[in-house]
């Protein structure tokens, strides 16, 4: 009690020299939010997601991009997305039914198909994707994506899974 009466005494005797300690605390505290927000967000991508993206832009065309959809232990499973701008503020991501999956080996992506996921579900099995016969309707499929599609997205399908160096 005696500490803090004197504490409170001291910025009674020099309330200019109580404010500096209280504006360079709150800089300091600023600082160190500036830094943590900076540190979460330059986190690089691990090695296996950027050799996984690697390999399935391989299989992508056009204005094709991919969106994450399934990342797990030795897969990754991408959907092909058109990106579209919102007036030079920022950009939306508008799905297709197809999508592209990745077999990996430890960091390594070792085999890629591109898919319809309107006709088949695509599995990893000793390294090679397996793609299934797993016919589904674009409700469902829709539904599962849950984000929005691009226009004539219904329209482009495609019945035939393709490999990386197949026609």
């Amino acid at each position: 009690m005696a500490r803090r009466a004197g504490a409170v005494a001291a910025m009674k005797r020099n309330p200019v020299a109580a404010g500096v300690v209280l504006v360079i605390v709150g800089l300091l505290v600023v600082l160190g939010v500036f830094l943590a927000l900076v540190r979460a967000m330059s986190k690089d991508a691990s090695p296996g997601l950027l050799s996984a993206q690697g390999m399935a832009h391989k299989l992508l065309t056009g204005r094709e991009s991919i969106s994450t959809d399934v990342q797990t232990d030795g897969e990754y499973v991408f959907r092909v997305v058109f990106q579209g701008s919102d007036g030079n503020v920022g950009s939306t991501e508008y799905a297709t039914h197809i999508g592209v999956a990745v077999c990996m080996r430890g960091d390594q992506a070792v085999d890629a198909v591109r898919f319809s996921y309107l006709h088949f579900k695509p599995s990893c099995s000793g390294g090679r994707v397996r793609v299934t016969p797993a016919e589904t309707s674009i409700a469902a499929d829709r539904r599962a994506f849950g984000g929005d599609f691009v226009d004539g997205a219904d329209r482009q399908d495609e019945p035939t899974p393709r490999r990386i160096g197949s026609p």
